[in-house]
């Protein structure tokens, strides 16, 4: 409101760390809290969890199925996780703005709400607020 001509500037790493939080936070919450109740596959993929899809070794993509077998909540985050790390890679402007939409619809309907938070970080591509610069 204070600076209309201001363009909105997405940058990738700080969006990438908060989507890795929201991940991390579901594989947090279906862990458990104490000691005694935590569950020891979620607490060990921790890592496996965050690193890209492209950079995974065959066991870490077994070890990853098979979690998800488990906790279907967990790969709905994971593929949200990935959703964004592709829509990063988008190379046309338009199409980019056409998944963004596409994922914060996704994100609005689905009952993470870990990855609920996220919509008010994310910026507005319905052309209300401005112009977007995707970074």
């Amino acid at each position: 409101m204070c600076l209309p001509q201001a363009k909105v500037v997405v940058d990738k790493f700080h969006l990438i760390r908060h989507i890795n939080d929201a991940l991390d936070k579901v594989r947090s919450r279906l862990q458990g809290g104490s000691r005694r109740d935590k569950r020891r596959d979620l607490f060990k993929s921790r890592y496996t969890l965050l690193k890209g899809a492209e950079r995974l070794a065959d066991w870490e993509k077994l070890k990853l199925n098979q979690l998800f077998y488990r906790y279907p909540e967990l790969k709905r985050a994971w593929v949200l996780k990935e959703s964004f790390r592709a829509w990063y890679r988008e190379a046309d402007r338009s199409r980019a703005e056409e998944v963004l939409g596409l994922l914060q619809e996704r994100i609005a309907k689905d009952s993470l709400p870990e990855f609920k938070e996220l919509l008010h970080t994310l910026p507005d591509v319905s052309g209300e607020r401005g112009a977007t610069e995707l970074l």
